[in-house]
């Protein structure tokens, strides 16, 4: 049986502000992720990712051109068009825009992220790793590859698996 799972995470400022200070701000009921960590700017994001499901207890993923593509895409046209979510402006969602850039999965997750306080690759992915869904995207199970795109402060991981 093929199991499909499409899941998403927007970064909320404010939530990711919570998150950054170790305050320890949940919503939904969602479990507080521990102290976001601190990443050395120049660290590549593959090690940063890596380290985080490292923590969790999951295995290494790769950065996938194809993922790369369909993050840059995407974020492109949340720029042009003006706008901020999953959905693009002609309707794709990130498993339409990850099959369009040639990657095959059965399982699709996306973090946006966006804000002066994230103005580098570093905080954003420390942001996303304090934020309990942002966290759940990047450490799970079913993820074997990654892209990250950034544009006008605007950031977007798409993060796939293709063996589930």
């Amino acid at each position: 049986m093929n199991k499909f799972v499409f899941s998403i995470a927007v970064a909320i400022p404010l939530l990711m502000f919570a998150a950054c200070n170790g305050t320890g701000s949940s919503t939904g009921g969602a479990s507080p992720v521990a102290a976001a960590p601190q990443f050395a700017e120049g660290q590549s994001a593959q090690s940063q990712v890596n380290a985080i499901r490292a923590k969790a207890s999951r295995k290494p993923i790769q950065r996938s051109r194809r993922l790369d593509a369909a993050a840059r895409a995407h974020v492109s046209d949340l720029v042009a068009n003006g706008t901020y979510g999953h959905i693009g402006s002609d309707g794709s969602t990130p498993g339409r825009r990850a099959t369009k850039a040639g990657f095959k999965w059965c399982t699709v997750t996306e973090n946006l992220g966006e804000g002066s306080k994230y103005n580098s690759q570093s905080k954003i992915m420390a942001g996303w790793a304090g934020s309990p869904a942002h966290h759940k995207n990047i450490v799970n199970k079913n993820v074997s590859a990654f892209g990250m795109a950034q544009k006008n402060g605007i950031w977007v991981q798409i993060l796939a698996g293709d063996n589930c």
